[in-house]
């Protein structure tokens, strides 16, 4: 059980906050238990699970990271909260990295629909839109620089 914002797991989780180290380490925060277990069983690659308490509070991904070979950390309330962008921290946060894909790679499959995200600022509003594009079948979906980081 880890109880200490200070420990070395936790103070790299928590530098994750920051968009500049995401992009430089290529990894980022993945909160609550629905993305969790999507990453779980996405291609790309989730590097560390942190459950509130106790792993009892979500069973099945304390498996599947485990089986995945997953660090699964247990960790008080108040260290959770420092590692969760959210009012309302959901008690599971990993840490997964970054999938690239080159544009030129997508493009080459000649997809359907493709949607280009160019200066959306409102975290909201993105959000709203990756989840729209995921609901109809989205083929590719292209953030610009200026737009509110994912």
């Amino acid at each position: 059980m880890i109880t200490s914002v200070r420990n070395v797991h936790i103070q790299s989780a928590r530098k994750l906050l920051k968009r500049g180290v995401r992009d430089s380490r290529r990894e980022f925060l993945i909160e609550g238990a629905m993305g969790v277990s999507q990453a779980l069983q996405s291609p790309g690659r989730v590097r560390a699970l942190f459950l509130e308490e106790s792993a009892e509070n979500f069973p099945e991904l304390a498996r599947a990271a485990r089986a995945r070979k997953v660090p699964v950390m247990e960790a008080a309330a108040p260290v959770m909260r420092v590692i969760s962008s959210t009012t309302n921290p959901p008690g599971v946060v990993a840490v997964g990295e970054f999938l690239d894909f080159k544009a030129a790679d997508l493009l080459s499959r000649s997809p359907g629909l493709v949607v280009v995200l160019a200066g959306v600022r409102d975290p909201g509003n993105a959000g709203t839109i990756v989840r729209s594009c995921a609901a109809v079948g989205v083929d590719a979906l292209f953030l610009g620089e200026t737009t509110v980081d994912v």
